[in-house]
């Protein structure tokens, strides 16, 4: 058994509207969420040209219409005319911190009147980190386990860490972006399975043994991976093997996914 690939991501713990706050403050999202809405006010109809940047890592990308800025790029935007009310969505990846700056510079008869507001982006998240104990590569049918290792990024307040929890979740990646769930690990530390935790820990250590729990885990069907192989006169896909609820999941790999989710 091989873990793969893996994955920190969130299932959107707020809202957007509850989450945002006015330019100019800091900003706190969920990294790997859907995309959260920023509001803008143009209310100036003065000649000239909008520039959205963002100063960030490539993995937080925001937009306006068909303008998508990443990390380290900047665009021209446009907004209509006007008095109107403008949405930038946002959406990093994977934890970061960025700033996002819109600024105007006037041209004609609005030449030399330019201004600029930013707000301050931090995407927390989990992300998996290695360490001498972690093992990626172990054999269920030998009653060995897979051991790995998870770090909050940019931990959220004790007030919005409170309506979250943790969770860890094993998949197979299959053909055509799809996924089966294979199991749930036990990630809380009282006795017994507990598939969900507080988000209360800086970073640490969890294990799986490679068979689905029952009432936790599934059985799945054969599929078809990811990967696919060209050859000289044709090309294949990984075929991934049919596995069975409590018992070992077979070879070749899976991926484990560690989500911050909402309680409600």
């Amino acid at each position: 058994m091989n873990i793969k690939n893996k994955r920190g991501g969130a299932n959107r713990p707020c809202d957007g509207a509850a989450l945002a706050a006015d330019w100019d403050r800091t900003w706190l999202i969920p990294a790997g969420a859907n995309a959260f809405p920023l509001k803008v006010f143009n209310d100036a109809a003065l000649p000239g040209a909008y520039t959205l940047a963002l100063d960030g890592p490539s993995n937080i990308v925001a937009r306006h219409g068909g303008v998508a800025v990443r990390g380290g790029e900047s665009n021209a935007v446009a907004f209509p005319p006007g008095p109107t009310a403008e949405t930038l969505e946002v959406r990093a990846e994977r934890p970061c911190t960025a700033t996002l700056t819109l600024s105007f510079q006037g041209a004609g008869a609005a030449e030399g009147f330019d201004c600029g507001t930013q707000v301050e982006i931090t995407a927390f998240g989990p992300q998996f980190f290695e360490s001498p104990l972690t093992d990626y590569n172990f054999s269920p049918s030998l009653g060995e386990q897979g051991v790995f290792g998870v770090r909050i990024v940019n931990p959220p307040p004790q007030d919005i860490c409170s309506g979250l929890h943790f969770k860890l979740e094993i998949v197979r990646e299959t053909a055509g972006g799809g996924e089966q769930s294979i199991d749930w690990l036990d990630v809380d530390d009282a006795a017994g399975h507990g598939c969900t935790r507080a988000v209360d820990f800086q970073q640490k250590r969890f294990t799986w043994n490679g068979i689905p729990s029952p009432g936790f885990g599934n059985s799945a069907p054969q599929a078809s991976g990811r990967d696919s192989f060209q050859g000289v006169s044709g090309s294949a896909v990984r075929i991934l093997p049919a596995l069975t609820l409590g018992q070992p999941v077979p070879p070749p790999f899976v991926t484990a996914v560690a989500k911050i989710v909402s309680n409600s």
